[in-house]
């Protein structure tokens, strides 16, 4: 775990996982076993980053946003709040729904 990092009540770490700094980590939030969050994250309650996972710098999730295993997340990109990332997603875009779809603002 790098510096800096916030991480509220109930904030789950799995095995292996690594977390860069500067990240803000909401209540409930579970992070798989194998997973690598880059610098500058913030994940809202109730996200969940299953095993396997990469984040690069700047990610953004909102609530109850789900990245699935083995799926890596662009710098820069936003997961909408309930939306489920089943694919990589780019830098840079935005993805929402269930499953979620790419938009580019």
């Amino acid at each position: 775990m790098g510096k800096g990092n916030i991480l509220l009540r109930s904030t789950g770490l799995s095995a292996n996982s690594k977390i860069g700094n500067h990240n803000a980590l909401n209540s409930f939030v579970g992070i798989g076993h194998d997973s690598i969050l880059e610098d500058g994250c913030t994940l809202n309650a109730f996200c969940d980053i299953t095993g396997n996972t990469y984040l690069e710098r700047g990610v953004y999730m909102g609530s109850h946003a789900v990245v699935c295993p083995g799926v890596r997340v662009g710098a820069f990109a936003i997961i909408g709040a309930g939306s489920v990332a089943l694919r990589n997603v780019k830098a840079g875009s935005t993805i929402i729904g269930v499953p979620g779809k790419s938009f580019y603002f």
